[in-house]
């Protein structure tokens, strides 16, 4: 008998087993369908099928219980509106959770974003990138207090950008990652946004939000990349943001402040990008930056500024940066000798200056050198005669793929070595006077 009763225990475990394993809520299947047979191209989708079961479909994941937990679809080559999810099938989805992460990224998707998505109680990450896709109705949009990641850049969204803090402030504690950037915004980047404390990845660039940079940002003690570029700022740039010291990447380019570089920013300690291209900053360059970013390894950009004074001897200090982009500017003076310090340098250019004497032989030093632009400054040396050097000072840079040291003073003959370097695809002194040896 008491064999009988496990017996029996182990059947029922494997019915139930088994019935959680084929189960299909029909509701979920219902709704997905309904949203795939609106589309115009969901050749990707051939698996969406009854005769499937829905967490085998491509791009859903379920839960234990066969739930439909996640829909990731990113590239899939999708055509259509997300009308559907106004439909009352639609509920099944999120009464039942759907989904921790919604990713319809990269596919041809138009129309309104539902508001209906905000309904969602456990969504994580909700990514509509790159689409055609235009605002929801923001005014009945619900709190979303899961929510880690919300990407909608690259769509047709415009006006006020005050309608998504307006709504989510203090509704979003949750949010790490805020990407808007490639898209129509306007109105200013409002100072409620340092209220959503928990931001790590700002991108909200390629914009015309117009108007100062908050100095509530500030407040973003957790901030690891703030990017507003060519978003049309017009303002100097708020030395608060120098309480950043999580930051990692700044990326301020194409935009129109003015004023000076804040000498604060040198308490940011983990910089590794830095990038000011084409604003209209003018001032000394504060040379404790180059002191303690011990860590910029990648890019350091002041280009299309009006920087002025001598480039600091501190320069030298960045032993792992890659990157280095002080052209047009109006520094002045020589480069300092240190600059062969930079042994990780891959691109140089400070070309469009006013820096004055000899190219400095300390720059054979920089083998990993790809691209070195010296052009429009007023360097004067005889180019076969480089510190008591002949021109091997550059030879030995056997990386060098393009070399422009074009409208200077430069004179003298062009030595043979020259053509040694064998992935040298550019090489430009026109605007000198040398001869060929």
């Amino acid at each position: 008998m008491e064999l009988q009763h496990k017996l029996l225990l182990v059947s029922i475990c494997l019915l139930l087993c088994t019935a959680v394993a084929i189960s299909r809520p029909e509701g979920e299947a219902e709704a997905l369908l309904r949203w795939r047979s609106t589309l115009l191209n969901s050749s990707s989708l051939s698996s969406w099928s009854l005769a499937n079961p829905t967490c085998f479909w491509f791009g859903v994941s379920c839960d234990a219980a066969g739930h439909v937990t996640s829909l990731r679809l990113p590239g899939a080559g999708i055509n259509g509106k997300l009308d559907a999810f106004y439909s009352p099938a639609f509920q099944n989805l999120t009464r039942l959770g759907l989904s921790t992460i919604l990713d319809l990224s990269s596919n041809n998707l138009t129309g309104v974003i539902p508001y209906q998505l905000s309904k969602l109680p456990r969504l994580a990450v909700l990514n509509l990138a790159n689409n055609h896709l235009t605002n929801p109705e923001y005014g009945k949009l619900s709190p979303m207090s899961s929510l880690k990641s919300l990407s909608l850049a690259n769509n047709d969204l415009n006006g006020t950008f005050l309608w998504l803090i307006l709504n989510c402030t203090g509704r979003l504690q949750q949010l790490r990652f805020l990407y808007l950037h490639n898209n129509n915004l306007t109105g200013g980047v409002p100072e409620a946004l340092g209220m959503v404390s928990g931001l790590e990845y700002l991108y909200i660039g390629n914009d015309s939000f117009g108007g100062p940079i908050p100095a509530s940002l500030g407040k973003l003690q957790k901030l690891q990349i703030l990017a507003i570029f060519n978003a049309d700022l017009g303002s100097t740039i708020p030395p608060e943001l120098g309480n950043l010291t999580s930051l990692w990447a700044m990326d301020l380019s194409q935009n129109r402040l003015i004023g000076s570089l804040p000498p604060c920013f040198a308490k940011i300690q983990t910089m590794q990008w830095f990038d000011l291209t084409e604003n209209n900053l003018s001032c000394v360059v504060p040379p404790e930056l180059f002191t303690n970013w011990t860590r910029l390894d990648w890019l350091l950009s002041l280009s299309g500024n009006n920087f002025v004074g001598p480039l600091p001897v501190e320069l030298g200090n960045m032993a792992s940066l890659r990157f280095l982009d002080l052209s047009d500017n109006h520094f002045t003076e020589t480069v300092p000798s240190n600059i062969g310090n930079m042994t990780s340098l891959e691109s140089l250019d400070i070309s469009i200056n006013h820096l004055t004497g000899e190219i400095p032989a300390s720059l054979s030093c920089l083998t990993n050198l790809h691209y070195l632009f010296l052009p429009d400054n007023k360097f004067t040396c005889t180019i076969s005669n480089v510190n008591g050097m002949e021109l091997p000072t550059l030879c030995q840079l056997n990386h060098l793929q393009i070399l422009d040291l074009s409208h200077n003073r430069l004179s003298g003959k062009l030595p043979s070595c020259i053509w040694n370097l064998k992935y040298l695809q550019m090489l430009d002194l026109s605007g000198n006077t040398y001869n060929h040896d």
